[in-house]
């Protein structure tokens, strides 16, 4: 029993001690309220706990034949005691008081059953911050028990260390005058006692003027902004301010220019209003006025509204801009159909595309669309809104737009979903014929500008034609100038001989991606095509001639029976950073993993540079991972199995020209021809030159070839980085097959 005492009592002073120094040093809590002291439930005394700080401890209350062991929270159950995080802890009642309860322990002396002879034996004198103790014992017995001395809390004076200004907060020090305890306390800025206005440079009509106030505290003169005081006219319309020559004029004629012509209104004006010019609508219900512009400054709203900026001027010249609104699939026949257009096209400046916008999504289910063709500029936005269920048996949104050999026409930022070509013969009406072909694509047989954006989400094209002219098949696009990130996911399926996944034809192609599955036929009208164009023409994951390829990727596996094929392009003067990651399957000619030819003349420059394929390449004739044949090829790697049934085969390149240079390149791959005709580097040399090249085996080339500095991949990368290879170009992954570094940053 006494050890029991002696514990609880021990808990409650180090509970008690840590109560008043949380509550010393919690000069940010909101807390304000009651404590009730409740003795055998009757009212025994009460005190306020204020900022985490109890005022005044009542003394302990005394009960005959009973110890006081102090206060609790639970009434008969005596296990929460008075401490500071029990009182955190407990909710507040809406009248913000706290009941607690004194716990008393009954005693009994052990030598006659009677009331304890206690004598005071120790006794420890509380602190600021820490409870003190008396301790009690028994004369006729062993039994003691402690008493709590409540800590006595910290008694401070206050000391002003540093004055607060006008501007900056002064600080107060207290001290302990009972412990030495210290803390700082912050006294906000008192503020500026501003005297009158000094005006130094007087208002004007239309500018502000500026003066300064005098501070009698501080001393620093305050500067202050006088508001401009506006036009007073006299009856004359002349402004009555000092210095101002302002008069109002009334009439005023605004000149109003738009790229579908010139026209004047004459206005009388009322000084202080805005005035209204009625824009054209020239009889095109779908051509939305944004509004007049003075140069690119914006000088009304939407509905021909100015604001004051030009009131007062005798003339005024201004620029209306239009832009034609799609919100539903008429919208794009009324381009072709509209007599004004067609007029505006026929005269249309290259300098002045009209401008198209498709303001949502827009559903073609149930229409067999009949392509339209624009003979104008436009700069159509699809602002990334969706034409779902587009289907066609004779061809793409568009036939043609633009004009010939000017570049002027934008197409961008157009989603097709479950969009369907099912093509099984055509008219000259509903393709782009071009030098005595036909193209076709599910955005436009040709485009005379440039296509940015554009994104076949799902869909097919299904062809099985008979024409009497020759048919090129297209993803997106059968012909454009520049066509720059867009990306097909729709399969092609074809009888005919040519397919580009993203285009057939374009000078520049950069950023496009080609997921959809191509396979095309042997279906060909013209000689040329098998011969003239055979360097040109064939099947390609992205395009089949081009200037110019940067960042293009092909996904999709590529299967043709006729002609050449590829996983970039069939030619090219400039390939750099693309990759091919489908297989690429050639049953009656050559195959490459990047491009069947690249025919840049410039000799400084590779024609093919940082460049990977990655998927299984299979042909007839010449078959290479990279390209078939090259004047350059550089940082360029092979991973994929290449095989020529009857033929050559390159791991990087079949080349016949002594012209060629490859450098930095690598090959990983299986590569299989017939007897004597392959090499893991290049599969038919005459005096080609291997600079720094890495292949699997010894196996570099067939032919006559010189090599420097070439090696045989070990497994690791020490081989590449003993070479020379680059580091800001290559990304070294410890397995002895390298990343290029662009790849690695490129998101699929």
């Amino acid at each position: 029993m006494k050890k029991h005492l002696i514990v609880v009592l021990i808990f409650i002073c180090v509970a008690w001690s840590a109560f008043l120094l949380t509550g010393c040093n919690s000069k940010d809590s909101a807390n304000q309220y009651e404590i009730n002291f409740v003795v055998d439930n009757n009212f025994y005394a009460k005190t306020n706990v204020s900022n985490g700080t109890i005022e005044k401890m009542p003394s302990d209350p005394q009960k005959e034949k009973y110890i006081f062991q102090g206060w609790y929270f639970d009434n008969n159950q005596w296990n929460k005691p008075l401490t500071q995080q029990a009182i955190l802890d407990l909710p507040i009642t809406n009248d913000k008081t706290i009941n607690v309860y004194a716990y008393f322990v009954a005693y009994n002396c052990n030598a006659d059953g009677k009331e304890h002879s206690l004598i005071e034996t120790t006794s420890v004198k509380a602190t600021c911050t820490q409870n003190g103790s008396k301790t009690y014992v028994c004369t006729a017995c062993d039994y003691s028990y402690s008493q709590v001395i409540y800590a006595t809390g910290h008694n401070c004076k206050k000391t002003i260390t540093k004055e607060a200004t006008c501007t900056e907060n002064g600080t107060a020090h207290f001290v302990c005058e009972n412990c030495g305890y210290a803390y700082n306390e912050k006294i906000n800025a008192v503020g500026h006692n501003l005297g009158a206005l000094v005006v130094t440079t007087s208002a004007k009509c239309k500018q502000d003027g500026e003066g300064y106030r005098h501070c009698s505290r501080c001393g620093e003169d305050i500067i202050e902004s006088i508001p401009q005081t506006n036009h007073k006219l006299d009856s004359t319309k002349h402004c009555i301010n000092d210095g101002c020559e302002y008069f109002e004029m009334f009439n005023c004629s605004v000149v109003v220019t738009s790229q579908f012509g010139t026209f004047t209104k004459d206005l009388s004006l009322e000084y202080g209003k805005p005035f209204y010019v009625s824009p054209e609508s020239y009889g095109v219900e779908q051509l939305k006025f944004l509004g007049y512009y003075n140069g690119e400054e914006k000088v009304s709203d939407e509905k021909g509204n100015f604001n004051a900026v030009f009131q007062g001027q005798k003339s005024l010249s201004v620029t209306a801009k239009y832009y034609f609104a799609v919100t539903k699939a008429d919208d794009l026949i009324a381009l072709q159909d509209n007599s004004f257009l067609a007029t505006y096209f026929t005269n249309q400046k290259h300098t002045e595309p009209l401008k198209v916008e498709i303001e949502n999504e827009i559903d073609f289910k149930n229409v067999n669309w009949q392509p339209i063709t624009i003979n104008g500029y436009i700069d159509l936005n699809g602002k990334n809104h969706t034409l779902k269920n587009y289907y066609s048996t004779s061809g793409g949104l568009f036939t043609t737009v633009g004009k010939t050999y000017v570049n002027s026409t934008t197409i961008k930022n157009i989603i097709f979903e479950t969009a369907n070509l099912n093509i099984e013969n055509l008219s000259a009406d509903n393709v782009g014929k071009y030098s005595e072909m036909y193209t076709i694509g599910i955005l436009a047989s040709r485009i005379t500008g440039a296509i940015e954006g554009i994104t076949i989400k799902s869909g097919t094209i299904r062809v099985e034609y008979n024409g009497d002219l020759d048919l090129l098949v297209a993803g997106i696009c059968g012909r454009v100038n520049s066509i720059i990130n867009c990306t097909n996911h729709a399969t092609i399926t074809t009888n005919t001989a040519v397919a580009g996944g993203i285009t057939v034809s374009a000078d520049s192609v950069v950023g496009c991606k080609n997921y959809g599955i191509i396979t095309t036929g042997d279906y060909i009208v013209s000689a040329m095509i098998n011969s003239v164009y055979s360097n040109s023409y064939g099947t390609s994951g992205i395009v089949c001639e081009a200037t110019s390829i940067e960042r293009c990727i092909n996904y999709a596996n590529l299967t043709c029976k006729r002609l050449n094929i590829a996983g970039i392009s069939i030619t090219a003067k400039q390939i750099t950073e693309c990759s091919n990651f489908g297989d690429i399957t050639a049953t009656n000619g050559s195959a490459a993993g990047i491009s069947y030819l690249c025919t840049n003349y410039d000799i400084e420059k590779a024609c093919v540079d940082r460049c990977s394929n990655h998927g299984n390449i299979t042909g007839i004739e010449y078959v290479a991972g990279i390209v078939c044949s090259s004047l350059g090829i550089a940082n360029s790697y092979n991973v994929g199995d290449i095989i020529s049934k009857t033929g050559y085969a390159g791991g990087i390149a079949v080349s016949y020209t002594n012209l060629v240079t490859m450098k930095y390149c690598y090959n990983d791959g299986t590569v299989k021809g017939k007897t004597g005709c392959f090499g893991g580097i290049v599969g038919k040399a005459q005096n080609v030159s291997l600079l720094k090249c890495i292949n699997n085996d010894n196996n570099w080339a067939s032919g006559t070839y010189n090599q420097t500095l070439c090696k045989v991949n070990d497994g690791t990368d020490n081989c590449f980085i003993e070479l020379g290879y680059d580091s800001s170009i290559w990304q070294f992954n410890g397995n002895g097959k390298p990343m290029l570094k662009w790849e690695t940053e490129y998101e699929a």
